[in-house]
């Protein structure tokens, strides 16, 4: 929460956005030192107009930047890797332990190239970019195959309109939910009702591979 608050996330209800802290903490908390590759769909390109543009409150009230998720990750995991992926370049975010990549979550060519150029398996993968359901099925399709052994796959921001069908897998393909039940154990994040608020969206799954 602390990390959240000082990047000025949406992940917070602090900013007035998400309550996905709660979740995130019960997720990560224990593996943050272990970790060693993650990797973020969605950069949050405020020169673009995503998080709002430059006039949303996130910058004009809470000074957020572009790629602060990306370096909230990198202070709450010390020993990783992060990897983020956006339709926009932001090369400037590029450090020694961040590294970027133009990427459309939607492109088999551009999924697989990224992964070839970082050549490592992910321990956590979070789909927190387009938010559009077939978008975060398809990543997840492409992507899970680069987890490690016990990786985890995150998906931010199910839309109203989703939420059953990622609930009880039947947003997939039927022999893909298959492969789901054999491959990984589920949770998700229902704070669509927190905090004494209503934020329709407010619906996270995470994946656990086994």
């Amino acid at each position: 929460e602390r990390l959240v608050i000082k990047y000025s996330l949406d992940k917070s209800i602090h900013t007035g956005c998400h309550n996905y802290i709660p979740g995130y903490t019960n997720v990560l908390q224990n593996v943050r030192y272990d970790l060693k590759n993650v990797f973020e769909i969605g950069i949050g390109s405020v020169e673009n107009n995503q998080m709002g543009g430059n006039c949303g409150p996130l910058v004009t009230k809470f000074q957020y930047q572009t790629g602060n998720s990306l370096k909230c990750w990198s202070e709450y995991f010390p020993n990783a890797n992060i990897y983020g992926i956006d339709i926009y370049p932001h090369p400037e975010l590029n450090n020694d332990r961040i590294k970027t990549f133009v990427a459309d979550q939607n492109s088999v060519h551009d999924l697989t190239n990224t992964m070839n150029v970082i050549n490592s398996k992910l321990d956590v993968i979070i789909d927190d970019g387009s938010h559009q359901g077939n978008h975060q099925v398809f990543s997840f399709m492409q992507l899970n195959h680069y987890l490690s052994p016990s990786g985890i796959y995150i998906i931010e921001d199910i839309q109203p309109q989703n939420i059953n069908g990622f609930k009880d897998l039947s947003i997939f393909p039927v022999d893909f939910k298959e492969y789901i039940n054999t491959n990984f154990t589920i949770e998700y994040y229902d704070t669509r009702h927190s905090c004494n608020r209503v934020r329709e969206d407010d619906f996270m799954m995470v994946f656990y591979k086994i």
